[in-house]
């Protein structure tokens, strides 16, 4: 019975280099194949300027610039054989220049996405979960929603909002539907992350004293 070959250490790393090229050369091809764009080699500069492009488009929390500045390097990295390292250094000083000019504003950004998810009419719990999700830090986050009597007070108006733009309860377009259908609009605003008692005064409240839409 021949016994097998054991390949060595040595071998083996060469074995797995040579894969891991031939899968990289695999797909520089097919890339090429398709008329794409290889992705240009991360620098400094270049990624200062998609955080500024970025930046144009979408308002954006450190954290959350960081994820997409880190998505764009990643592949960048995979195609090119760079070390990841050296381009999350690259991207820790590209924010850090952005925070010191003012230009990547955590504070700013919190207040301006519950200010607008808010007139919305998002609920307070909601708007939390979105600025958690963005990356904006805990502390941020509760001083752009306010202390806990404005939260409540900006609840009120926000459910009233969110009736008024879902057609719910004072604003449902056949009024004789608004008994029957009660329970089913105080959970469309459960669903949206009001309180029972927000829900109610907002469902409950008098045709002629509903915002008209």
């Amino acid at each position: 019975m021949h016994e097998q070959d054991t390949p060595s250490a040595g071998s083996t790393d060469a074995l797995n280099a040579r894969n891991g090229k031939d899968a990289k050369d695999a797909t520089v091809a097919e890339d090429a194949g398709r008329g794409r764009r290889p992705p240009p080699r991360v620098s400094p500069t270049g990624l200062e300027r998609q955080a500024l492009r970025h930046l144009d488009r979408h308002p954006s929390s450190v954290e959350n610039l960081r994820r997409v500045l880190a998505r764009r390097a990643d592949k960048s990295c995979e195609h090119h054989g760079d070390d990841r390292r050296d381009a999350e250094a690259m991207i820790t000083a590209v924010i850090a220049k952005l925070v010191a000019s003012g230009t990547l504003d955590d504070r700013a950004y919190a207040a301006a996405l519950a200010h607008r998810m808010r007139a919305r009419g998002a609920s307070t719990r909601r708007i939390a979960a979105r600025l958690h999700e963005k990356g904006v830090p805990a502390e941020v986050a509760r001083t752009a929603l306010g202390a806990e009597t404005d939260a409540r007070r900006a609840d009120a108006t926000a459910a009233r909002i969110y009736a008024r733009r879902r057609r719910l309860g004072p604003h449902r377009l056949d009024p004789s539907e608004r008994a029957e259908r009660r329970e089913r609009d105080l959970a469309a605003l459960a669903r949206a992350g009001f309180g029972r008692a927000t829900a109610t005064a907002a469902i409950d409240e008098a045709r002629d004293d509903a915002p008209t839409p």
